[in-house]
C-alpha cells in the first residue's frame, strides 16, 4: 500500500534480446477523483488526432507515446486544441504546482 504522496518508479521491459530504456512513471496518490473530474476535460476520446483539453488554471501539458517518449510539451491555460499526428495510444500528462494528472488518449 502506497502512502498518500507522489511516488516515482522506473519501469523497464526485459526481452530475450535485451532490455528497453527505463521509463519514469509518476504515481500521484494525492489526486482525488473529484479534483480530476472538475479540473480537466479532454475530448473527443478516441479522436482523429485533434483533441481539445480544457483545464481550470495553468498546466504544463506533455504528450507521451506508448514507449514513454515525450512527443511535445506546452503550457496551457483554460483551453487548448492539440494535434497528434500518428495513430496510437498516448498519455496526456498535466502538471501544475500541486498535482500531476495522467489521461489516456486514443488516436484512430
Amino acid at each position: 500500500e502506497l502512502a498518500p504522496e507522489v511516488h516515482t518508479a522506473g519501469v523497464e521491459a526485459v526481452y530475450e534480446t535485451g532490455n528497453s530504456e527505463i521509463v519514469e512513471v509518476i504515481i500521484d496518490m494525492l489526486a482525488s477523483i473529484d479534483a480530476i473530474d472538475t479540473n480537466v476535460n479532454i475530448y473527443p476520446n478516441p479522436s482523429n488526432g485533434n483533441v481539445t483539453v480544457t483545464v481550470n488554471g495553468t498546466y504544463t501539458l506533455q504528450v507521451v507515446d506508448i514507449t514513454g517518449k515525450v512527443i511535445s510539451t506546452q503550457e496551457i491555460t483554460n483551453r487548448e486544441d492539440i494535434s497528434i499526428n500518428q495513430t496510437g495510444v498516448y498519455m496526456l500528462r498535466l502538471t501544475n504546482d500541486t498535482q500531476t494528472l495522467n489521461y489516456k488518449v486514443i488516436v484512430e
